[in-house]
């Protein structure tokens, strides 16, 4: 079911959802350092979409640079929008953030960074590496929406709140009168 969002909501929406990214991208990474995806030695897929916009190679800190820049800024990108999708859409929600995580892999590493030459095509990726991508990209997808629901619940009991509070001030005041 689609719903009518008024303005206010959709900025604490994408506020709740670019914070849940952000959190989401922190448990991504604390995923990849305890299950990594690349043991090969193969390089980040940002670092190489990085080179290749460039033309050329770039340093090893200039790759983790990359790297963590683009990790960062996708993941609360990414989270920003399910957040504010998520107000409209609430099914998008759906397995707890999980299957929102798992849209970010099939439409990354699945399709376009295969597409781009950035990847093996899934079929050609090693095992690790897929089963590291479904795990923490499922973990992503997850803290993204407990971090986006809790923020979002604690906002409307907040609004509920002033809102109650601000009848009983007019009804005392009326009765006062």
């Amino acid at each position: 079911m689609i719903t009518n969002a008024p303005r206010r909501v959709v900025a604490k929406g994408l506020i709740a959802g670019l914070l849940g990214g952000l959190a989401g991208s922190a448990a991504k990474l604390i995923g990849e350092a305890i299950y990594p995806p690349r043991t090969l030695g193969q390089e980040p897929p940002p670092a190489l979409l990085v080179e290749k916009v460039l033309g050329h190679p770039i340093s090893k800190g200039e790759r983790t640079a990359a790297s963590q820049v683009f990790h960062w800024t996708f993941g609360s990108g990414l989270g920003a929008a399910y957040g504010v999708a998520a107000e409209f859409v609430p099914s998008v929600t759906v397995l707890h953030g999980v299957a929102f995580g798992w849209a970010v892999l099939l439409g990354t590493h699945e399709s376009v960074l295969p597409a781009l030459g950035l990847v093996e095509p899934p079929l050609h990726q090693p095992l690790r590496e897929q089963t590291s991508e479904i795990a923490t990209h499922a973990l992503y997808g997850f803290v993204t929406e407990m971090v986006r629901r809790l923020l979002m619940r604690y906002w409307r009991r907040k609004a509920s709140t002033e809102k109650h509070e601000a009848t009983r001030m007019a009804v005392s005041g009326a009765v006062a009168s």
